[in-house]
C-alpha cells in the first residue's frame, strides 16, 4: 500500500463526521432508553419478591426475550408497605395488581390511584363494598378491577365508567 492511498483512505469532511456522532448519538439513546426501563423493571421485581410477592413476565416475541417486561404482579398476603408503592409506580409497563381485598381502604386507593401504569386490579379472595370500588374508579377510570366472590373462582368485573 502506497502512502498516498492510506492519506486518502483516513481523508473525510466535518460533514460525514457530523453525520456519523449524530447517528452514533441517537442509536445510543435508543439504547439507553431501553436499557433504563428495563433496569427499573428488575429493581421493581426485586422489591416485590422480597415483600413475599410474585411477578409474571411477558413472554413470547424477540423484544421480551431481551428486555422482559412486567405483566402482572401478585401482593396476596404481603403486607404493602410504601416501600412496595414505590416500586410499582416505577414499573414503566402496563400490569395487573393482584391484592387481598381486606387491605382495600382508603389510603390503599389513595396509593393506587397514584401508580400511573396500573391497567387492572384485582381484589381477592373476599367481596369488597360497590362504593369502594366506584371511589378508585372515580380517580382512575382507565382500570378495571376485579373482585373475587368468597373465594371462589369467579371474579365480578367492573369495567371502566365509559364502556
Amino acid at each position: 500500500m502506497t502512502n498516498s492511498s492510506v492519506k486518502e483512505w483516513f481523508r473525510f469532511s466535518v460533514r460525514k463526521l457530523l453525520i456519523l456522532v449524530s447517528v452514533s448519538a441517537v442509536i445510543l439513546a435508543c439504547y439507553s432508553h431501553l436499557l433504563s426501563g428495563y433496569l427499573r423493571t428488575r429493581m421493581s421485581a426485586n422489591t416485590v419478591r422480597a415483600a413475599g410477592g410474585s411477578v409474571l413476565w411477558s413472554t413470547g416475541s424477540t423484544v421480551d426475550e431481551i428486555y422482559p417486561s412486567i405483566v402482572q404482579v401478585d401482593l396476596r398476603n404481603c403486607k404493602l408497605t410504601d416501600d412496595e408503592y414505590a416500586a410499582l409506580a416505577k414499573i414503566p409497563d402496563h400490569f395487573l395488581l393482584i391484592i387481598d381485598s381486606n387491605i382495600f381502604d382508603q389510603d390503599t386507593r389513595r396509593k393506587l390511584a397514584e401508580i400511573e401504569c396500573l391497567s387492572g386490579l384485582s381484589l381477592e379472595p373476599d367481596p369488597v363494598a360497590e362504593a369502594a370500588v366506584k371511589d378508585l374508579q372515580k380517580q382512575r377510570p382507565d382500570i378495571i378491577v376485579m373482585v373475587g366472590l368468597n373465594g371462589a373462582s369467579s371474579y365480578r368485573i367492573y369495567p371502566r365508567p365509559n364502556e
